[in-house]
């Protein structure tokens, strides 16, 4: 299940076609924070102006052991509106049962859950039609689910999607509410605004700690950002970005396609590795067993870590990249045959990342 290191070498040395350098814009976790963090104002578009708030959010953060538990529903206000008590009846009946990995929840009448795909442990739908409204549930590895800094990044996270300015921990404490679930507090935050999508920015993460003094009234795009650079394998293209990465790829074609990723978040190799498990339905591992079967990987001078985790369907591939305070994730994930395929591609476009 994970990568022999002579194997590894000998894909990394077989990849020798050289394709065109990608560049990617990725704002720096504290400039992203200090650009925003003003009083809000109302949803402004991308030249600053104001804009009329079509979209309402609801988003929560549970958090679990170490870990923070997301759920979100967004769309136009009229609708969402319509479901927030469900929304609300949803958190109220999470429970964590010990040591179990996922939590249990009672979906409203009408509500229809879907399988994990990409980045999400589940996706709740609600309404019939083309385009029925949806309740993303996600999880990330958090030191500590509870820190208010950590809230704080998450909220204005949430905001910016939004079109909404980045707002201080009073302001913050005003516009939540909290409710217990068993031992924990449930955070939950209503935002109307100008839904503009986009990536998770890496202060997210917990261990990525902002500062909270004010600063500009600039958009993000603003502030100075450092490049991802990388090498685009042979049959690979861009795809689009999800809630959570900062450069998205895929190759191949219908069933047999598979994704690639790079994603800032927070965690050790051994929690990320058996949160990989977890996404294909297999159960953890030790510490022992995981830190025998990583390979050592050089990424832009950065000492990373590379794995491959099998399931009975499915197969991700991924390399863990400390740096500077953050954690950089490089993931494949597809079917068994196509990440198989992908292999060689892959170990070689970590390789080329420089940051």
């Amino acid at each position: 299940m994970i990568f022999p290191s002579l194997a590894l070498a000998a894909l990394a040395a077989g990849c020798t076609r050289q394709e065109p350098i990608r560049v990617y814009q990725v704002p720096k976790p504290h400039l992203v924070y200090e650009a925003n963090h003003v009083e809000d104002r109302g949803p402004t578009g991308p030249d600053g102006q104001p804009v009329e708030a079509t979209d309402r959010m609801l988003a929560a953060l549970v958090p679990h052991d170490r870990a923070a538990w997301f759920f979100k529903l967004v769309g136009p206000k009229d609708r969402v509106t319509k479901h927030e008590a469900e929304f609300n009846a949803l958190l109220k009946s999470l429970r964590f049962a010990p040591d179990a990995e996922r939590p249990q929840w009672t979906a409203p009448a009408g509500w229809k859950e879907l399988p994990a795909s990409g980045e999400r442990f589940a996706t709740l739908t609600i309404e019939a039609g083309e385009k029925p409204l949806e309740v993303a549930v996600s999880r990330l590895m958090a030191d500590d689910g509870k820190d208010p800094e950590y809230l704080l990044r998450n909220v204005n996270r949430w905001r910016a999607q939004m079109s909404l300015r980045a707002v201080n921990h009073e302001r913050m404490v005003k516009e939540t509410e909290t409710f217990s679930i068993g031992d924990r507090q449930a955070v939950v935050v209503r935002l109307d605004g100008k839904f503009g999508g986009g990536p998770m920015p890496p202060f997210a993460a917990s261990g990525m700690r902002g500062t909270s003094r004010p600063g500009p009234a600039n958009p993000p795009r603003a502030a100075a950002k450092p490049a991802i650079t990388y090498t685009t394998p042979a049959g690979w293209r861009e795809a689009a970005l999800d809630q959570f990465s900062q450069v998205a790829l895929e190759a191949g074609e219908g069933a047999q396609r598979v994704r690639v990723t790079i994603t800032a978040a927070a965690g050790d190799v051994v929690q990320n590795v058996n949160r990989w498990r977890d996404q294909l339905g297999l159960p953890s591992s030790s510490p022992a067993e995981i830190e025998k079967g990583i390979v050592a990987i050089d990424v832009a001078g950065r000492s990373g870590h590379l794995a491959e985790v099998v399931g009975e369907e499915e197969t991700i591939l991924g390399a863990i990249v400390p740096d500077a305070g953050a954690v950089w994730f490089i993931k494949l994930r597809g079917p068994n045959a196509a990440a198989k395929r992908e292999k060689e591609h892959f170990v070689a476009f970590v390789k080329s990342i420089k940051f």
